[in-house]
């Protein structure tokens, strides 16, 4: 669905869940932005179809009405259902590698390097499996400056 600039909130700027550009589509069945249509295609086809509807879940205002212990038992339930997202994702990401489909890696590598950095910082180790995951996609792409970058952080 194309973005309608006049009904976007002042202020908030929509990025393309691949490449980071400026986001003129966004997904219908989930809170996704995406520069062009081929984006969205690759997106939906590498990773998307398999979590959208968990993304939706996660992307909830969160609820102010509750107790202490509710509004902790609500992060855990979104913390599992991340952690289970990273897992889901990576693996989806190998296996397109191991096929050799990898433009269609790239998404779930992407997908699982977000999830990684919601779970444990941006500053851990356990982000390395996602930062390989998209050093070797973007080496078969034949993308070696953007490979460099992944490898070396």
């Amino acid at each position: 669905i194309a973005i309608s600039q006049l009904s976007r909130p002042k202020g908030v700027r929509y990025e393309c869940e691949i490449c980071g550009k400026p986001a003129t589509l966004e997904c219908s069945d989930c809170p996704t932005y995406y520069c062009t249509h081929e984006h969205f295609d690759i997106d939906w086809r590498g990773i998307r179809h398999l979590i959208a509807a968990d993304v939706v879940v996660l992307r909830e205002r969160p609820k102010l009405i509750g107790s202490e212990e509710e509004r902790e038992r609500r992060n855990e339930e979104l913390r599992a259902i991340r952690k289970e997202l990273l897992e889901l994702c990576t693996e989806q990401s190998q296996k397109f590698l191991v096929q050799g489909k990898y433009e269609l890696a790239v998404p779930g590598a992407l997908q699982s390097l977000k999830f990684a950095i919601e779970i444990y910082g941006g500053e851990a180790k356990e982000l390395v499996p996602s930062y390989l995951l998209l050093a070797e996609a973007n080496l078969g792409l034949r993308r070696l400056k953007i490979a460099e970058e992944f490898l070396s952080l």
